[in-house]
């Protein structure tokens, strides 16, 4: 998957605020020129990078239920996000590390549905 594009402009800090029931779909579109939705479960600062978790909105072919899209976040001067691939193996699990250390601290679980810290 190349280019990301989101409908909103939203830092990670703004994500925290947002009602549970409010969605912000982001579209990805994919090597073969389409266009899919993954809803945005996230964005979090890890170490001196910002990441976004992504879920799809629908079946996609590659992904598993429960699969995440992490890319990392950068801003252009206009304030605008580049949702960028991840390409590196440690990356991808500290950030994902970082997402299940969240998730564990706001419903008491590890994504893997674990209960222990």
């Amino acid at each position: 998957m190349s280019e990301k594009e989101k409908d909103k402009n939203l830092k990670p800090e703004e994500i925290e605020d947002l009602d549970e029931e409010e969605e912000v779909i982001v579209l990805v579109n994919e090597e073969t020129g389409e266009e899919a939705e993954f809803s945005l479960l996230a964005m979090l600062e890890v170490g001196d990078k910002t990441y976004a978790y992504l879920e799809p909105v629908e079946t996609i072919e590659g992904f598993d239920e429960g699969d995440l899209l992490i890319n990392e976040v950068q801003w252009d001067d206009d304030g605008n996000e580049r949702f960028l691939p991840v390409e590196d193996d440690e990356e991808i699990e500290a950030a994902f590390a970082a997402f299940d250390d969240e998730y564990f601290k706001r419903y008491g679980v590890h994504c893997d549905g674990s209960e222990e810290e």
